[in-house]
């Protein structure tokens, strides 16, 4: 019975063909309008295809046989209430959460101290009505600089780039909030206590103020200023860049400016002269955290391995007084990829690959200590009057496991002691970490982390699962989050793994930019599936590999590099044709990490690993799954559709080519925080699909 219905599904594939598109698939493309905002209107051919996607993945999902992760998945979502919370004052806060079937949000105003005055400020209908969107959700809340306003961000259509804002006057939350549209989420600087300046979607080189005590909008001349919010403080900054010449020498001024909110005088401090290379030039500075009287900035949004530490002397005026400035170089080849505020301290998360170490500063950025940190991510601190820290960590089979000890016994903290309780869950399991190098093409060593449940006998058999992303200089999977699919996973049986390819921040910079113009970030990839195979860790017939947006790439990559090597692909949202790469997302988007297509020698490098160019060849593919959000605006969803179309016209045998698509959503579908109901469904069936094909339904 299995293997017919596979029949009809592959018999399906077949008929879907649209053979007279086959050479260019430009027919599946859907471009973006000017002004970014991206509306998904289909061809008649275009539907009639994506209606027999529908079929093609309801065929195949009927062929799979469920399981107690689908259950596990349901349970979990609808016991996780909370997402976010803020506190106003010691005994008032609100919070943005589930409802009970988590198919919708909630934001809440909550007093400890007087139950009559909760207040539910907004949930999806009301959302509905006031925004007439029937699928938006709430992506943040924020507050104010002084905490006076609530601001929620609607996102229509599930959309990342920019939101309708709402805001509520905490001193009064029966009165209607206040909406400003379109709003870019990136340009908005406050300017007084009840005033700020944006920019709107339609009109970029235009900037705005808005009045909240009149409700007004008002055009303002040129650009908003480049001063940005420090965080949620009342502090503003900006930095700029300029270099002079003379006959000896070029002076490079790095100047950065500070200010309050409501001030028109802001100080300006030289950079300059605290880096060895007086040639340095700093386009921008970025936020990362701040106590009363200092602030922490890294001159990289990603890796953070030159970082500021600036402290202040308050003025009674109004007036802001930088007292002194000092620069913070990260150890060679690792960079600070997290730093936490303290009362008067900083904690900082340092990555080299395998090692993590927590630097301890004073508010002036002098290092006090250097500690062994544990491999579990540590999400938040908290520090009470009493002098107590509370460390919030996670892992892959545990969350917001807290850790109290006084912070006067900060510099006893033991990394194996955490990791043991990190990595044993509630049930009991023990599980165990380890880590493996492969050698790359070109000879680098590429870590690899592995998990499995403690004593598991380990051979050809063993089902594995591998994520990896490598890319933009981010650091993903080294840095562990829960996701109840993969407890499970982990509980039966399954062996988990995830290579550091190069392409991201795990070891600083250098290791982000050597994907630039290579192929570095795929060859290490195949590299580490292939040591893994020769340790008899999995097979090629047990073998998953799952990739999301530029992982999703690395997917695509994988199965059309290397595609007997992999019983099952799954990838997400990511790019296929590269070279319309200029076309789908817009021209010079991400040229340094993939290329472009403005000479034939450009050409050739993006025809060397684009998917869509290489899937173009008859021969037995794995499985592939590919899942997509049809109104992702990063990362365009005709990737998708062409290497769907492309893969099933070629494909030979019966492993099953599946588009599954989600309407109304975007980048990150299996997102349940965004409170949409099709998220829990994703995820439903992405671990159907890993159970079934890698083998776990029928081994235990």
């Amino acid at each position: 019975m299995l293997i017919f219905l596979r029949l009809l599904t592959c018999s399906t594939i077949f008929i879907s063909s649209f053979a007279v598109y086959a050479i260019e698939y430009r027919w599946l493309e859907i471009l973006r309008y000017p002004d970014s905002r991206f509306y998904t209107q289909y061809t008649q051919e275009q539907k009639t295809w994506l209606e027999q996607q529908d079929l093609i993945r309801d065929n195949y999902l009927d062929t799979l046989r469920q399981s107690s992760v689908e259950k596990e998945i349901e349970d979990y979502w609808s016991k996780k209430r909370v997402l976010k919370k803020l506190s106003l004052d010691e005994s008032s806060y609100v919070e943005l959460g589930l409802s009970e079937q988590s198919q919708s949000f909630k934001v809440v105003y909550v007093n400890l101290k007087d139950e009559s005055k909760k207040r539910l400020i907004l949930n999806t209908n009301q959302a509905y009505e006031i925004n007439g969107c029937p699928n938006c959700t709430v992506r943040n809340i924020k507050l104010s600089p002084t905490k006076k306003y609530l601001i929620l961000e609607i996102l229509p259509f599930h959309q990342t780039t920019y939101a309708d804002l709402y805001f509520y006057d905490l001193n009064d939350l029966n009165a209607d909030p206040l909406k400003v549209e379109n709003t870019f989420l990136n340009f908005l600087s406050w300017d007084s206590e009840d005033s700020f300046l944006y920019r709107r979607v339609e009109s970029l080189s235009l900037s705005f103020k808005f009045d909240l005590l009149s409700g007004q909008n008002f055009m303002t001349s040129g650009l908003v200023e480049n001063f940005k919010v420090v965080g949620e403080t009342p502090y503003q900054y900006s930095v700029s860049s300029s270099r002079e010449y003379n006959d000896e020498e070029v002076i490079v001024k790095n100047i950065l400016k500070f200010k309050k909110y409501n001030s028109n005088s802001a100080q300006e401090f030289n950079l300059g002269h605290l880096f060895d290379n007086k040639n340095i030039q700093i386009n921008d500075l970025f936020f990362l955290a701040n106590t009363e009287s200092s602030f922490v900035f890294s001159t990289d949004n990603t890796i953070h391995e030159k970082i500021f530490f600036i402290s202040l002397d308050k003025k009674k005026d109004n007036r802001v007084k930088i007292k002194t400035v000092n620069l913070f170089n990260a150890p060679k080849d690792g960079a600070i990829q997290k730093m936490f505020a303290l009362k008067n301290k900083y904690l900082g998360v340092y990555l080299s690959g395998t090692e993590k170490y927590y630097y301890l500063f004073n508010s002036n950025g002098e290092v006090i200590s250097k500690l062994k940190a544990p491999q579990a991510s540590l999400d938040m601190i908290s520090q009470n009057e009493e002098k107590r820290l509370r460390f919030t960590y996670s892992s892959e089979v545990n969350e917001n496991i807290q850790i109290e000890f006084l912070s006067s016994e900060l510099g006893q903290l033991n990394a194996d002691s955490i990791d043991a309780r990190l990595y044993t869950d509630q049930t009991g399991n023990q599980y165990t970490y380890s880590f493996e190098w492969a050698k790359s093409k070109d000879g680098t060593m590429v870590p690899i982390k592995l998990l499995h449940l403690k004593d598991l006998v380990i051979d050809k058999r063993s089902p594995l699962y591998i994520l990896a992303y490598g890319g933009h200089g981010i650091v993903t999977y080294f840095f562990p989050r829960y996701e109840i699919g993969m407890h499970i996973y982990l509980q039966q049986g399954g062996v988990f793994a995830t290579p550091a390819v190069r392409g991201g921040g795990e070891f600083g910079k250098n290791w982000y930019t050597q994907v630039f113009g290579s192929l570095a970030r795929y060859e290490d990839t195949l590299a580490a599936v292939s040591k893994l195979h020769s340790m008899n860790i999995g097979s090629p017939q047990t073998t998953g590999f799952e990739g999301w947006s530029n992982g999703g790439l690395l997917a695509g990559v994988m199965l059309t590099m290397a595609p007997e090597m992999f019983k099952l692909i799954i990838c997400g949202n990511g790019l296929a044709d590269m070279e319309r790469k200029d076309v789908l997302e817009g021209p010079f988007v991400w040229s340094d990490e993939f290329g472009n297509n403005r000479s034939l020698s450009a050409v050739e490098y993006l025809r060397s690993y684009s998917p869509a160019y290489n899937a173009k060849k008859k021969r037995k593919y794995p499985v592939v799954y590919t899942m997509v959000g049809e109104n992702d605006l990063r990362v365009n969803p005709s990737h998708s559709y062409k290497l769907t179309a492309i893969l099933q016209d070629y494909q030979v045998g019966l492993n099953p080519v599946v588009l599954d698509r989600y309407s109304n959503t975007g980048h990150w579908i299996t997102k349940p925080s965004s409170a949409k109901s099709f998220a829990i469904v994703s995820l439903k069936r992405k671990w159907r699909v890993i159970f079934n094909e890698l083998g776990l339904i029928n081994q235990f």
